[in-house]
């Protein structure tokens, strides 16, 4: 459990014993047909790879600062990381605005 996930149930339980109401969480799902990820060729060591998806999806958005370090040291983004990206971004939208689920269908791709 990451430090955020922890100090949000904390909150949250905080909230609870005191009587205030407790707001929802959302989860969005979001389908796409389109390939969104961190190739494998890209960054190749296993381990470095994992960091960096933990350290894009940790936060409640990407930050600037984590893909400039990632451009500097990998070069170039290919198509899939640049998607996993927006993909990051849509999601923390819609759980900001609450929505459930996203479905984006893209032709030929």
């Amino acid at each position: 459990m990451g430090l955020d996930l922890f100090l949000e149930m904390l909150n949250d339980e905080v909230k609870r014993l005191k009587g205030e109401k407790i707001t929802e969480k959302v989860d969005p799902e979001i389908e796409v047909n389109v390939p969104a990820y961190i190739p494998n060729n890209y960054i190749e060591d296993e381990k470095e790879r994992l960091h960096y998806y933990q350290r894009l999806v940790s936060n409640n958005m990407v930050k600037d600062d984590v893909l400039t370090e990632i451009k500097d040291k990998f070069g170039d983004f290919p198509e899939e990381f640049s998607n996993f990206i927006t993909l990051i971004n849509l999601k923390n939208t819609a759980r900001k605005l609450k929505i459930k689920k996203i479905n984006i269908k893209i032709q030929n791709a």
